[in-house]
């Protein structure tokens, strides 16, 4: 029990899965664009996917579901319909990344959000809005 006599919450850890149209291009964005490193990968009748893990310990798990697989959906396999969901990620500075993007991956930005955020606006392969988001003091 906390001091408030309340249960302690246990650890939680973030993984996130995006369901792709395309394996091999996501595996390009995270891997190759992003820089994460891929943990495993696999092939199989229900579907092709792979785990990237970022320095905090949160992964995401990519995954091009086939027709063998049970839970698939025509959604999954259409770049996404909007921004309701959007992807932050959080760096020190965005000017190594502005460098590493120039010429190899579509973005826009910087921009600076009303409360003084600076981000670059990139989308990976399905079109899911992802933010490199500045964060000096991290």
């Amino acid at each position: 029990m906390n001091q408030e006599g309340a249960a302690a919450v246990p650890h939680l850890g973030l993984k996130v899965v995006v369901r792709c149209i395309s394996f091999a291009r996501s595996r390009q964005f995270y891997v190759d664009v992003l820089g994460l490193p891929l943990l495993q990968e696999w092939d199989t009748p229900s579907g092709q996917g792979g785990m990237v893990r970022f320095p905090d310990g949160a992964i995401v798990e990519i995954y091009e579901m086939r027709p063998a697989d049970p839970r698939d959906q025509p959604a999954f396999h259409q770049p996404v319909a909007s921004d309701k969901v959007e992807l932050q990620l959080r760096t020190p500075s965005l000017d190594p990344w502005l460098a590493r993007l120039d010429g190899r991956w579509p973005h826009e930005g910087p921009v600076t959000m009303p409360w003084g955020e600076r981000r670059l606006i990139v989308r990976d392969p399905d079109g899911l809005l992802t933010s490199l988001c500045e964060a000096p003091e991290m």
